[in-house]
């Protein structure tokens, strides 16, 4: 019968790929197929030929992956059961959130000192709006944009779920990983450019203490 002979796990954050292998007595190994599910994510099982099997939107928790190949003739393997623990970084994860909006909302602040002092009047609480109208567009735009991204070019279904196809799922990850990284990296780049430093607030401060 066929046998089970590697299984190897690659993840990475919200992300787990399992390569496995198997042989036969009976068959070309390219033409065994793998009968798999993951629980505590899904308890279907699933067909595929493919030797990588790929995971998203994965979170932490404890999993079982389960794996059988069949062959050819239809003999099954034993079935392989390998608990997964997936854990995070909630220290290191939350660097990531820690330092946008503070720095943020400082430059802003600092911003509207710079306007208020030009225009003779106190300003800021028009420049918070536009900011807080501006970042609330920006999630609903987040919200959606991905998912129709998805269904135009890759045909991503939502209410496929799991189901949806293997292209589909690696272009979720594709683009909550590297699109956030290219926007944050623009983000930067604007930020240390940003040409009101600290002694001409201090200056700005300074003036509008003089006339108020």
């Amino acid at each position: 019968g066929s046998e089970l002979a590697t299984v190897q796990i690659t993840d990475s954050p919200g992300f787990m790929e399992i390569e496995v292998g198997a042989k036969s007595p009976n068959s070309d190994p390219k033409r065994i197929k793998y009968l798999y599910r993951l629980l505590g994510k899904s308890e279907e099982w699933v067909q595929t030929d493919s030797t990588v099997i790929r995971f998203t939107g994965m979170l932490p928790g404890n999993y079982q992956f389960e794996i059988k190949a069949v062959d050819t003739f239809l003999n099954y393997s034993q079935t392989i059961y390998l608990p997964i623990e997936v854990t995070i970084d909630y220290v290191l994860y939350g660097f990531s959130f820690s330092g946008p909006m503070p720095l943020i909302n400082a430059i802003i602040a600092d911003i509207s000192d710079k306007l208020s002092l030009e225009q003779g009047e106190n300003i800021s609480g028009t420049v918070f709006s536009y900011l807080t109208t501006i970042t609330k567009v920006g999630f609903a735009l987040a919200a959606v944009v991905p998912y129709l991204v998805l269904e135009i070019f890759w045909g991503f279904d939502i209410n496929l779920g799991v189901e949806n196809t293997e292209s589909s799922k690696m272009a979720i990850f594709y683009i909550y990983t590297f699109v956030p990284i290219i926007c944050y990296s623009i983000a930067s780049y604007m930020l240390f450019s940003h040409s009101l430093g600290r002694d001409e607030h201090e200056k700005i401060k300074s003036v509008m203490e003089e006339v108020s």
